[in-house]
């Protein structure tokens, strides 16, 4: 059986600007959020966030960020060629599978709940922390929050993917699927192949929506996490470039700039962002 790529949501928009920038507020402290060097024309906040930034910014406290991207300007036959034998070999085996791809820039409170509840119960497995319902209804909100997953062909989800974009680059935010809950192999064999499949179906549904710039949502630089450096060659599987980025805070008021020290007299790591900088994508399960 062939696997198909059903549009039971809304297709993909084309990728633009931000029409307002996102901003919230800790206590007192309103913050706003700038992605991949995009220039608002005016911020009115205490702290401006930059998050995946090519170059340190000016006057801000930066940290290095590490990341993989992969070119969306390239044709289909040659995205697929850039990748690694065994990643080319388990798509093509999940394409028997029978497996759905749906993707949706439409994020509706009910498509959100599904997702949210399907992450929560990957991460009690896996103990990783909830994920933060109230920050994803805030990207929601401002249509820069994409969600996918792919099912089998009774329709049972595999895999959920969340994403959020700037201008035309897309970057993951969230990867869950239940494989520890599975007893069974074969079982989790198929989830295995159903993620890599549904990372390049994904690729294929930005690519053709007009995005430009697919980042699999960080990569560990460091050699003592065997859990990362898994997830390192799961990701490095698909082709791409590792880059660095940067993210920072710049205060705009004298209350920002009195955040900004406690912050970091807090001992918070500047790149720590409530968009989470760090890909939480699972190590490969094959």
């Amino acid at each position: 059986m062939q696997s198909r790529n059903r549009a039971r949501w809304d297709y993909m928009q084309p990728p633009g600007a931000l029409s307002d920038v996102i901003t919230s507020r800790k206590l007192f402290v309103r913050i706003a959020d700038l992605y991949f060097d995009e220039q608002p024309p005016e911020l009115n906040a205490d702290v401006a966030r930059y998050v995946q930034w090519s170059r340190p910014i000016p006057q801000a406290r930066w940290t290095s960020f590490c990341t993989i991207v992969i070119d969306l300007h390239k044709d289909p036959a040659v995205l697929m060629a850039d990748m690694t034998a065994n990643t080319r070999y388990e798509i093509r085996r999940a394409e028997r599978d029978g497996l759905i791809h749906h993707a949706s820039a439409d994020c509706t409170p009910e498509v959100l709940r599904e997702f949210c509840d399907f992450y929560d119960g990957f991460a009690a497995l896996t103990g990783l922390r909830r994920v933060n319902r109230s920050r994803l209804k805030v990207l929601a909100a401002c249509g820069v929050l994409y969600l996918s997953q792919v099912e089998d062909g009774s329709g049972n989800v595999l895999v959920w993917h969340a994403y959020w974009h700037a201008g035309r680059r897309v970057r993951l935010l969230h990867s869950a699927a239940l494989h520890k809950a599975v007893p069974d192999a074969s079982r989790r064999a198929l989830i295995g192949r159903a993620n890599r499949y549904h990372v390049w179906r994904d690729m294929l549904t930005f690519r053709e929506a007009g995005f430009l710039v697919f980042d699999l949502g960080g990569w560990y630089a460091g050699t003592a996490d065997h859990k990362r450096l898994a997830i390192n060659w799961f990701k490095k599987g698909f082709g791409g470039e590792i880059v660095e980025n940067f993210n920072g805070l710049r205060p705009l008021s004298l209350k920002g700039r009195m955040a900004v020290w406690v912050y970091e007299r807090l001992g918070h790591r500047i790149a720590s962002t409530t968009t989470a900088c760090e890909s939480v994508m699972k190590a490969p399960l094959v």
